[in-house]
């Protein structure tokens, strides 16, 4: 039997479990820079470089 509370808010065919909202997305800064202090990332046609400072911190610069 469904909860017809919660069902009004969720469309047609979608399950409870399918309503609950998934995890953002969740990476590692070391697994975009490697061994490297530093990366660039494309966004919008644009580059970015996403760098580790020597106290552990990221800039993001244009």
């Amino acid at each position: 039997m469904q909860d017809s509370r919660t069902s009004a808010t969720r469309p047609k065919g979608q399950t409870q479990s399918d309503h609950i909202a998934a995890p953002r997305g969740r990476v590692d800064v070391r697994q975009l820079v490697g061994q490297h202090r530093k990366v660039t990332i494309s966004h919008g046609g644009e580059d970015y470089i996403l760098r580790i400072t020597r106290n552990g911190k990221l800039i993001l610069t244009k």
